[in-house]
């Protein structure tokens, strides 16, 4: 979706987000694997919010 976006673009895009800046799919992949895996066991009927900090503010 961004992979020809204008910087001028993207910096508008990520300037109201607490974290400046976009999450990577290698950070997003890590969610899924702790919810996949036995560490998650004892989770559950709850989400795991990954949006960079833009509901914290």
């Amino acid at each position: 979706m961004i992979a020809d976006m204008t910087e001028d673009r993207y910096s508008i895009l990520v300037s109201g987000m607490p974290m400046g800046r976009l999450g990577a799919t290698e950070e997003v992949a890590k969610g899924v694997v702790f919810l996949a895996s036995d560490d998650a066991s004892f989770v559950n009927g709850t989400e795991l919010l990954m949006g960079r900090g833009y509901t914290a503010r």
